[in-house]
């Protein structure tokens, strides 16, 4: 007796060691969930223009929630509730701090993960700065997707990201290319090493090019319970040179983002 329950015992031990070596991979957003968001981006960027050079610091905070409602005809009503605050500092000039608070209303496919919004409120925002933000969001949002599949220890995606991100009078292309890597699983979260690599170029206004390149590396952390990435970090930096009226800009930045997710019940 004793030795079955010893070999009962090991298989059950070993069938546990095994379900640990793949997670499979369904970011969604689910009903009736509250998904409470804290995240910091902060940058670090030295310029070098007409002999002299120039640093800067920006940083972007934001905390907010995003709420789902139960499902109806295969679609969960999503509301966004976010304050942000962007600052910067550069040398030779005051420091400026701006605080806008906004509500984004839309809806998500059930089993996706990305919403799509179609409205917003924000009474601190003029309409056409609420209407950047709108387009930003869509813009930011629809190029992003993750597979849905069963991935073992060691195996790797790669998620291309590309964003056309209208600044002044012109635009700027931006492609992310990430490789997530599956490093471990521990109890009910997945642990993944995050690579991007980074390239840029546009024409920001009349006169003025830029062509930039990238790299850096972060981590993600998936929840399985609860279908959705918790923690994500990355460290970047960047290298872009620009041209106006003849005069070379050189600039470099290093940008480090911080995020936490708590899924909760919703209301």
């Amino acid at each position: 007796m004793k030795k079955v329950t010893l070999f009962l015992a090991a298989f059950l031990i070993a069938g546990a060691v095994k379900a640990q070596d793949s997670v499979t991979l369904d970011m969604q957003l689910l009903p009736n969930k509250k998904y409470d968001q804290v995240s910091a981006q902060n940058m670090q960027i030295e310029m070098a223009y007409g002999g002299e050079s120039k640093k800067m610091d920006m940083s972007i905070s934001m905390k907010g929630s995003i709420q789902t409602d139960k499902a109806d005809k295969g679609m969960i009503p999503v509301t966004m509730n976010m304050l942000m605050s962007m600052g910067m500092k550069m040398e030779g000039m005051p420091d400026n701090v701006t605080n806008n608070k906004m509500d984004i209303y839309g809806r998500v496919k059930q089993g996706e993960f990305v919403p799509v919004f179609d409205s917003i409120i924000a009474e601190d925002m003029p309409s056409t700065a609420k209407q950047a933000a709108m387009d930003m969001v869509k813009e930011m949002l629809t190029k992003v997707s993750y597979p849905k599949k069963t991935l073992k220890i060691g195996e790797t995606f790669v998620q291309d990201v590309p964003v056309n991100m209208p600044l002044g009078g012109g635009a700027m292309k931006m492609n992310n290319v990430v490789t997530y890597k599956l490093t471990r699983i521990e109890g009910k979260k997945a642990y993944f090493d995050v690579i991007h690599d980074i390239s840029m170029d546009g024409d920001l206004e009349e006169g003025m090019n830029m062509k930039g390149s990238g790299k850096g590396k972060g981590e993600m952390v998936y929840d399985i319970d609860t279908k959705y990435p918790v923690v994500y970090n990355a460290d970047m930096d960047m290298v872009m040179d620009m041209e106006q009226a003849g005069m070379a800009i050189s600039m470099k930045m290093n940008t480090k983002i911080t995020q936490a997710t708590t899924v909760s019940k919703g209301k």
